[in-house]
């Protein structure tokens, strides 16, 4: 379901990068066998079958370095704004969409103090 959701709202990925723990990689297996089962009439495995799963070698946390940040940082996020322990659903959903905007309302070039310059660009520009 989550990468259902993530393609309906971003489009389809290329590549998705992973870490190399057990969990990922047998996702990785299992989605394979799934779409080799799969007739093909369904739009969602036609694009899986287009998505090359690219896992990190195993025993080098620091070449995930760029996606653990931003794991902590929307971690961060959630726990400020989340109050309670198990809230519902609607309501996680709703914080883990503000928690993307926040993250991707990051500037990716120089912000200049001069304030008669464009706006800096953003991931969520794209």
């Amino acid at each position: 379901m989550t990468i259902r959701r993530f393609i309906s709202q971003h489009g389809c990925p290329r590549e998705i990068y992973s870490d190399n723990g057990m969990n990922m990689y047998s996702a990785n297996i299992e989605l394979g066998e799934a779409v080799k089962d799969m007739d093909g009439t369904e739009i969602l495995f036609f694009f899986l079958k287009n998505i090359t799963w690219k896992l990190i070698p195993q025993v080098s946390p620091h070449m995930g370095g760029s996606w653990e940040r931003l794991v902590r940082l929307a971690e961060n996020v959630l726990s400020i704004t989340l109050k309670e322990r198990h809230p519902k659903e609607e309501v996680l959903i709703t914080l883990i969409a503000e928690a993307e905007d926040i993250i991707n309302s990051r500037p990716l070039s120089y912000i200049s103090n001069d304030p008669l310059e464009t706006e800096s660009l953003t991931p969520n520009h794209f």
